[in-house]
C-alpha cells in the first residue's frame, strides 16, 4: 500500500491532464482495476505509479 502511494497520488483532473485521457476513460479504467486509486474525501486520487504503468504500456503496445 505505502509502495503504491509513494510517488504521490493526484486528482481526476490532474490525471487528465497528465495522461490526455477523459474523464470518462479515466473512471473506467479505475472501475476496471487498471488504474489503483482511493477516495479523500469526496473525491478520487489516483497513484502516480499507476499512471505511469498505464501510459507504459500504452507505449509498448503501440510502438
Amino acid at each position: 500500500m505505502i509502495e503504491a502511494v509513494s510517488e504521490g497520488a493526484m486528482s481526476v483532473r490532474q490525471a487528465m491532464a497528465f495522461t490526455g485521457d477523459s474523464r470518462g476513460r479515466l473512471f473506467q479504467l479505475m472501475d476496471a482495476g487498471v488504474l489503483e486509486w482511493f477516495k479523500a474525501g469526496r473525491d478520487r486520487r489516483i497513484t502516480r505509479k499507476s499512471l505511469v504503468e498505464y501510459l507504459a504500456a500504452l507505449y509498448v503496445a503501440n510502438k
